[in-house]
């Protein structure tokens, strides 16, 4: 019997493999299947859990965020950089990669096809494996119910070379459009939703050739983060809006506060408060310049930046 099974192949799973062997845990990683690529912001909180557990950072520092309009206009730039804060870029297989060398966890490649309370995870092929202490569930599939949220489903998502951002995320928010260009390296990716005439405008028509992913994304927000044995973090149990990239950022806190003994407590607070937030802040687009100033307003302090960087309520 393993004291700690990790369900996934991600990011995630390799870093509660890593944390789980430093804790002196036998851990045990069952998944199957190649996480599709994307960018990722990785912003203070976890930088600092990859630092303790990897020994750096990875990723390309970035200066901030600067939002614009539709018409390309700048409304508000929000300096991590001002605050101490960090903020970094990358491909999701580049993290993988990064991460790889440190995984010496026992590793099964198989589907799961069931699990329950009591820490048994049963396979497709008949096996099944007992944690005595817990199981970190990353996949979606076993957490039910969920809130959703379904301003916005679609994302088309690009990788391609540009010079139009360099050191910040340029974000362009208004009513009914949404996009974002994320610098890293040589690259950026593109995300985009709704209209997109500020795209082909800043990137001109090159853009619109570059190979796209469709994504079929919804926000959500699992109701039960806990069952026995079974915690469900990541995709399992939350799912965010990319405007602050708190999806992988907040899970590597959670399980960091898992196998360090901590209570769940400010993980379930902190993740109330980014979901209510991020809807908060997709309705308020195009409502009203004066609402949407009192937002960035809000978002341009200490706390409000602390918020964003996911260090709000932790000082360890």
């Amino acid at each position: 019997m393993h004291d700690i099974i990790i369900l996934g192949q991600g990011a995630l799973a390799l870093f509660a493999a890593r944390k789980a062997l430093m804790k002196g845990e036998k851990a045990l990683v069952i998944g199957e299947g190649v996480p599709f690529d994307r960018f990722l912001l990785l912003h203070e909180n976890a930088l600092r859990r990859l630092e303790r557990v990897f020994g750096a950072a990875p990723g390309h520092p970035l200066t901030g965020v600067k939002v614009l309009n539709r018409h390309l206009e700048p409304l508000k730039f929000l300096s991590f950089a001002d605050y101490g804060l960090r903020l970094h870029a990358m491909r999701y297989s580049a993290l993988l990669e990064w991460m790889r060398p440190w995984h010496e966890a026992e590793t099964i490649t198989a589907r799961v096809a069931a699990l329950d309370g009591e820490g048994r995870v049963r396979l497709a092929d008949g096996r099944t494996f007992s944690a005595r202490k817990m199981v970190i569930n990353t996949i979606a599939a076993f957490n039910r119910p969920r809130l959703r949220f379904r301003h916005r489903k679609v994302f088309r998502m690009r990788f391609l070379q540009t010079d139009v951002a360099q050191d910040a995320v340029l974000q362009i928010n208004d009513a009914g459009c949404y996009a974002a260009i994320v610098p890293f390296g040589d690259e950026a990716a593109v995300v985009s939703s709704g209209d997109e005439t500020p795209l082909r405008a800043l990137l001109g028509e090159s853009v619109m050739k570059t190979p796209a992913m469709e994504l079929h994304l919804e926000t959500w927000c699992g109701l039960i983060m806990r069952q026995g044995r079974v915690v469900h973090v990541g995709e399992a149990f939350r799912r965010v809006h990319p405007h602050t990239g708190q999806g992988l950022n907040r899970a590597l806190d959670t399980i960091d506060a898992l196998l360090e003994g901590r209570g769940l407590g400010r993980e379930r607070l902190y993740d109330c408060l980014m979901w209510a937030g991020g809807i908060a802040l997709d309705l308020s687009w195009g409502v009203s310049p004066f609402l949407r100033d009192a937002i960035f307003s809000l978002l341009d302090t200490r706390i409000g930046m602390r918020l964003l960087s996911g260090t709000a309520f932790w000082h360890d």
